[in-house]
């Protein structure tokens, strides 16, 4: 295992440890120098499968001479698969379900931590003092305390000014709002101001 947090060197190291022949397939998720070093370590007729996104919405351009020889560039967005793909989705998770449940596969390296210890994951995370993946699950959350909701009262002579919600259920919150004080609210749907909202009769 090669660091990749000395961007230029973890391409040499990985020459070194082949012999100078580099690798037949790159599993990428780096963006920017460190992506393209990757490449470059490429063996002949070897597959670089880009698994990272920033390069993608940055638009950002790469070299193409690692790819002269006959090297394929392939560019995975997993977010579309379920998208574009559902069944293929569905069928690819349950064997990678099964594979792990059977031992076949391993998880990658992780450390798990409860969501009331969040802020320690975030010091570590910061701080780059984990290997592998950082784990936020829902248990041992007795710490965990949230801050009562704070009351608003409405000013009994203020008029509020409401924008947007047009949909169904801001219709519905519009109803309810007028059955409670119809003469304070003024609704704002998008390219003029509406009248005012009449209480409803039976809102839901």
């Amino acid at each position: 295992m090669c660091s990749i947090r000395a961007i230029l060197g973890f391409a040499d190291a990985v020459r070194a440890i082949t012999g100078g022949a580099g690798v037949d397939v790159v599993l990428n998720s780096l963006s920017g120098e460190a992506m393209e070093n990757s490449i470059a370590v490429l063996k002949p007729f070897g597959r670089f499968l880009e698994l990272g996104k920033r390069d993608f919405y940055q638009n950002r351009r790469i070299h193409l001479r690692p790819l002269r020889q006959n090297v394929s560039y392939f560019a995975i967005d997993v977010d579309q698969l379920p998208l574009q793909r559902p069944d293929l989705a569905q069928a690819l998770l349950a064997e990678a379900a099964e594979a792990l449940a059977e031992g076949t596969i391993r998880p990658l390296a992780h450390r798990v931590f409860p969501f009331a210890e969040i802020d320690d994951a975030f010091r570590l995370m910061q701080a780059s003092g984990h290997v592998g993946k950082l784990v936020l699950v829902p248990r041992g959350n007795a710490a965990v305390r949230l801050p009562p909701p704070t009351a608003q009262p409405l000013s009994s002579d203020g008029v509020y000014l409401v924008t947007g919600g047009s949909t169904a259920s801001g219709s519905r919150r519009r109803a309810g709002w007028c059955n409670r004080a119809p003469d304070h609210w003024r609704f704002w749907a998008g390219a003029a101001p509406t009248h005012r909202v009449r209480p409803s009769a039976s809102p839901s």
